[in-house]
């Protein structure tokens, strides 16, 4: 078998040196396969198996490890989310519907409902950690950076359907799920 290691990033390298642990820790990305989770991944696998969820399936040059496991899937499934979360140590919860090009249902429909999807799984599993992933765009405008707009209004529907996510992860009931964003 040919020697790859010269078209390994350094990260992917550093990984296929990393022995396997005796018992890997379990990883879960949403939005796997995106600019961001991608090279979540890549760093992710160092430390045991990681678990990738996107609605499109990996593309062509996607990077292949014995520890990485793709699934083309859907945050809105929440059968999807209860088989792919079970066992795992920590969710990083990526997926998004991003740009200013989408029906308005959509983004409600993955960033608020699939949102509340990927918490409500990992309370049902007893996953210990979730990292949410949004952007600086969900805290809002402040009146002086927006006068004409009111202090709780959005530029775009990613903004506001992911600060929702946020809002409902907070207010929820207690939990050992501990939480962190982005």
């Amino acid at each position: 078998m040919p020697d790859l290691s010269d078209h390994l990033s350094p990260v992917q390298a550093a990984a296929s040196r990393t022995p396997r642990a005796a018992v890997p820790r379990v990883c879960v990305v949403t939005g796997g396969t995106g600019f961001v989770g991608a090279r979540l991944v890549e760093m992710l696998v160092e430390r045991g198996a990681v678990r990738c969820l996107d609605i499109v399936p990996p593309p062509a040059n996607a990077w292949r490890h014995e520890r990485i496991k793709y699934v083309t899937g859907d945050v809105c499934d929440e059968a999807t989310l209860d088989a792919l979360v079970e066992g795992a140590d920590c969710v990083w919860h990526n997926a998004a519907a991003v740009g200013p090009f989408h029906p308005r249902e959509l983004y409600f429909k993955v960033n608020y409902e699939g949102s509340l999807n990927v918490v409500r799984a990992c309370r049902k599993a007893g996953v210990p950690k979730i990292v949410m992933f949004d952007g600086s765009d969900v805290d809002g405008l402040t009146e002086a950076e927006m006068p004409s707009l009111p202090q709780e209004s959005y530029l775009q529907l990613y903004a506001e359907t992911k600060a929702m996510g946020g809002t409902w992860r907070w207010a929820s009931s207690p939990s050992r799920l501990r939480a962190a964003t982005s």
